[in-house]
């Protein structure tokens, strides 16, 4: 199982470890520094919340899985057994070439050097330095055994890396997943560093990104706070659209309260709402939500704003809903591509067949019309076939009746194969 690679030059090391402090070099970083080729590893004690085999996956107390993961194998629970951080270099022309990661039972690499056991501290210290002195993408690496040592306090190493503009952004940003497990770190103060990252125009998106992301994982919902604050930011709308999707993903209840306060506030800005509407009608939408959504409805003024509120409507779905998306659908003031679309999203939202084929009726143009056949070849249920039937056979424009005819041929059975042989042989 491989975790973590890192290439890395020993002058680098040595340089990153005599930033160490007052205290001077370490004796892990002589010697590590003192090897040019070969295998070293070492071990050290490893966090209360950490458990693995030792050798393929290791677990930390929040249930996150690392390494080589069988979510169906019930073993892995019971093979899941406390023990030390294992970290396995490789080391080649000075150069450290792969650094490996294991936790549980302590085992030992092939024809590898054993440094023994190293205090916990010094080691997570050792890595966090590596971590931000290295270059490239795999001191990234570093940090993940680092943060599992025991009685560590890794906070101020992962704050220096993730305010450092000039590290790696995959670094950077693995130092601010961190922060919100370190077990070191105050909710507050993460949530203060993560707000101040977030804000930081000058930074990276993806370092951005990945600050107001991890808002959501503080325990007990110590960023929903931070995050409505940034959601409701006007002059950075890039941010509050990135907050704003956030909490929408949040099943918190204090997320969807917010959520709620967006979708009715027609002072915000469009693609803010639009993020609103569309995090409010998941999976765990209400009655409620769904009528809230409705009633917004009428003080948008943006197609992309509409069309992620008739998609809303139709996620939440129910018969009350598939009524008003039909009825936007019969309302000529919407523009075509959105009564198209509240068609569709009509028969998703549980419209029946007799529904649509009045529907069909009750549209004019031939656009729409096509729209409801597509929706009832969706439908299926026999009020849907027979309209197809009729459709077929009428004197409608041409292409409404090949789509229709089109439409009935998904459905095998006997009195379908018999109307659509009966309309083939007329001239």
């Amino acid at each position: 199982m491989t975790l973590a690679a890192l290439s890395l030059s020993a002058a680098t090391v040595g340089s990153a470890c005599a930033q160490g402090g007052a205290q001077g070099t370490s004796g892990l970083e002589r010697r590590v520094s003192a090897t040019a080729n070969g295998t070293l590893q070492f071990h050290f004690a490893s966090r209360e919340d950490a458990c693995g085999d030792g050798q393929r996956f290791f677990r930390t107390g929040d249930d996150s899985w690392y390494g080589t993961i069988n979510s169906s194998d019930p073993a892995m629970h019971t093979q899941c057994a406390r023990g030390p951080v294992r970290v396995v270099i490789t080391m080649a022309e000075r150069e450290v070439v792969r650094l490996e990661t294991f936790i549980g039972p302590l085992g030992r690499a092939e024809d590898a050097t054993d440094l023994g056991a190293v205090p916990a501290r010094e080691a997570s210290a050792w890595l966090l330095q590596l971590a931000s002195r290295g270059d490239g993408r795999p001191a990234r690496d570093a940090i993940l055994p680092a943060v599992m040592a025991d009685s560590a306090t890794p906070t101020p190493g992962l704050l220096a890396i993730a305010r450092d503009q000039d590290r790696p952004r995959e670094t950077r940003r693995s130092a601010i997943s961190w922060l919100a497990r370190s077990p070191d770190a105050s909710v507050e103060s993460a949530s203060r560093a993560l707000t101040a990252l977030a804000r930081d125009e000058r930074d990276a998106p993806t370092v951005r990104q990945q600050a107001v992301s991890t808002l959501i994982r503080l325990p007990r919902g110590a960023g929903i706070a931070a995050l409505a604050d940034l959601a409701g930011e006007r002059t950075d709308t890039w941010l509050g659209r990135e907050a704003t999707k956030v909490l929408a993903r949040s099943g918190d209840p204090r997320a969807r309260d917010f959520l709620r306060r967006a979708v009715a506030d027609a002072r915000l800005p469009e693609d803010l709402r639009a993020a609103a509407i569309s995090g409010l009608g998941n999976d765990l939408a209400t009655g409620a939500d769904a009528r809230l959504l409705r009633e917004s409805y009428r003080s948008l003024t943006n197609d992309r704003t509409k069309d992620a509120t008739l998609a809303a409507v139709a996620t939440v779905g129910g018969s009350a809903n598939a009524e008003w998306l039909m009825s936007v659908a019969r309302n000529r003031e919407e523009t075509p591509a959105l009564r198209r679309r509240a068609i569709s999203l009509s028969e998703r939202a549980g419209a029946t067949g007799a529904e649509l084929a009045a529907l069909y009726d009750a549209v004019e143009d031939t656009d729409a019309k096509g729209a409801v056949i597509g929706a009832m070849s969706q439908e299926g249920s026999k009020p849907s076939r027979d309209k197809l039937l009729t459709i077929a056979a009428s004197s409608e424009l041409s292409a409404l009746r090949r789509r229709a005819i089109s439409a009935l041929e998904k459905f095998d059975g006997p009195e379908v194969r018999a109307a659509l042989a009966g309309i083939a042989t007329r001239p």
